[in-house]
């Protein structure tokens, strides 16, 4: 699980508490939680908080709610069933009498799946008349997408509960089109009720692509946070990484933290690398020990898989979860793409292998436009432009009746420099198989956090390497196979062009940093490689170019002046 203390809001482990509760409710009656809960807030659609007693009946991809007593029943807040509207709704307890409890401390289970880092925010509201709240925000370190976890517990202190005859606890969720708030094994308590002793393990490093080809695969680093939710100072903890392969160790390493503070966390990183140098599933497995007796030691691992295949490359891990896009798009175009690395040359990238979602099949009758890129080293990767990167292949896939979101979609890959199937990869070399989509169409994405490295990258407007964000990981693969002829570089030469305005609309204009040695001889291609026009510029500075006519999309012009050769993307949008 990922857990990490805040002051006012801190996650618990997921069994039993430090102390016994002075009152609870598990939610076992449905009756009497109609009765007795009081069902509120703004909501611009349908739903309410409603009870449920079927834990095993999550998102596509989401593991089942294990609170305590989930089999008897819970609350939960459906708001991906509440569709597009914004909503502030609360869950509001009877009055529960706090007389004679000079301190008290509010607990509950629950699971939270969430889609917006911006609109979601869920608080634990304190009222002793039951009309004016105090609210505690909660909740502020899980995870967006935690689709992986299966219950956290929540800790609040609530001094303003202390000795109070009427205490009403209201739970409140702010937010527009998220997932899902499963709330259950509510409590309240005295003294503080944390465990004395809670280690935790987070953010563990895991390989940039799920799966690699043989022939590419590269050593593998670990490293992974470890820390201290419970009350007192953990002594002699071990922090240790395995990776088995089919089952059997191959790789056993163990680094010592003297002391961790209540509160505390560390980071771990290891000298030593793997290498997976054999087709076959892996697991890398974190693990975290101490000298004392824990009340719940199953948040001390972290486990993930990965694979070593024979021509695949991907970042997703194959279990789709929901499909995405950028909020406020810039162009009626996007881009969305994976980085994957070429370790050894004399292979050929030959297929892009995707998949699309979209409303109301909307995606039926459009083309998409795969490209590659190939990354040009740059010392300062916060300011990444198309100027790092050099297209070398294109593909095109056309959807068809029967095309369904979440299928996936395979299509051929032709190389810039004659238009032939399979290109080129370069040993050493970063490259971006993307996709090109309309502002209606969406990527879908499995969820596997990456904190260490680029994996996942977005083109809105401009480029951003954090993609959707560490947990978004985009379903855009490559297949490669063997060169079955001479390798070829391709020439530099992108760099020093300006294109601009982009998008363009009746024309654009070109600027390069060093003038034309002669006449620049030029093309326009479509994002599936076909020819739409040529021209012929003469050698200045600056030039003009002419694209009346053209459809909006995109598209790539190739320019040559005899000696050096150029290839940039072009937007095409008339407003």
């Amino acid at each position: 699980m990922n857990l990490r203390l805040y002051a006012f809001a801190a996650l618990l482990p997921a069994a039993g508490f430090g102390q016994t509760p002075f009152w609870q409710e598990d939610f076992s009656s449905q009756t009497a939680i109609a009765a007795n809960w009081q069902l509120g807030g703004q909501n611009e659609g349908s739903e309410t908080w409603k009870w449920d007693n079927h834990p095993a009946l999550p998102m596509l991809g989401q593991v089942a709610f294990e609170a305590s007593t989930a089999g008897n029943g819970f609350m939960v807040f459906n708001s991906d069933l509440n569709g597009p509207h914004p909503h502030a709704v609360t869950l509001t307890t009877p009055p529960i009498d706090c007389s004679g409890h000079d301190q008290v401390y509010v607990a509950f289970q629950n699971q939270y799946l969430y889609y917006s880092e911006e609109d979601a925010v869920a608080e634990v509201g304190v009222s002793t008349d039951g009309v004016d709240f105090q609210f505690h925000q909660v909740l502020l370190s899980t995870k967006r997408f935690a689709f992986e976890v299966p219950v956290e517990n929540v800790f609040v202190p609530i001094p303003e509960a202390a000795n109070q005859p009427a205490v009403y606890l209201q739970f409140k969720w702010i937010g527009n089109f998220e997932y899902f708030w499963k709330l259950d094994d509510l409590a309240l308590f005295d003294e503080d009720p944390r465990p004395a002793n809670d280690l935790f393990l987070d953010e563990g490093a895991i390989p940039t692509a799920y799966a690699t080809p043989v022939s590419q695969a590269d050593s593998v680093f670990f490293a992974v946070v470890a820390g201290n939710a419970g009350k007192t100072v953990q002594t002699g903890v071990a922090v240790e990484v395995r990776v088995l392969r089919n089952d059997t160790l191959l790789f056993d390493l163990s680094e010592q933290i003297p002391d961790l503070a209540p509160g505390q966390q560390d980071t771990v990183f290891w000298d030593s690398k793997f290498l997976p140098d054999r087709r076959g599933i892996y697991k890398t497995i974190y693990s975290v020990s101490q000298d004392q007796e824990e009340l719940w030691p199953p948040d001390n691992r972290l486990q993930f898989q990965f694979v070593v295949t024979e021509a695949l490359y991907s970042v997703d891990n194959g279990t789709l979860v929901d499909a995405i896009q950028p909020p406020g798009l810039a162009d009626p175009f996007w881009e969305v793409g994976n980085y994957y690395h070429v370790k050894t040359s004399g292979f050929r990238g030959a297929e892009g292998v995707f998949s699309i979602a979209s409303v109301d099949n909307a995606h039926i009758g459009k083309t998409v436009g795969l490209h590659v890129y190939q990354v040009i080293p740059d010392d300062d990767p916060s300011d990444f432009t198309d100027g790092d990167l050099f297209p070398v292949g294109y593909g095109e896939y056309t959807f068809h009746s029967g095309d369904a979101s979440y299928d996936l979609f395979t299509a051929p890959l032709y190389n810039f420099d004659d238009n032939e199937p399979g290109i080129s990869l370069q040993a050493g070399s970063d490259y971006i198989v993307s996709l090109t989509l309309t502002d209606d169409l969406f990527i879908p994405y499995s969820v596997r956090r990456q904190y260490y490295d680029i994996a996942t990258v977005v083109r809105n407007g401009k480029w951003f390497l954090g993609g959707f964000g560490a947990d978004v990981a985009a379903m855009v693969r490559l297949e490669i196979t063997p060169e079955v002829s001479a390798t070829r570089s391709p020439e530099a030469g992108s760099e020093g062009l300006l294109v601009f305005p982009q998008p363009a609309a009746g024309f654009c204009r070109l600027k390069w940093q060093d003038p034309p040695t002669g006449k620049v001889h030029g093309v326009i291609i479509s994002a599936g490689g076909a020819l739409v026009s040529g021209f012929v510029l003469n050698p200045t500075a600056d030039a003009e170019l002419n694209l009346a006519g053209l459809p909006d999309g995109p598209y790539w012009l190739h320019l040559t002046d005899g000696t050096k050769r150029w290839v940039r993307p072009l937007m095409i949008h008339h407003p």
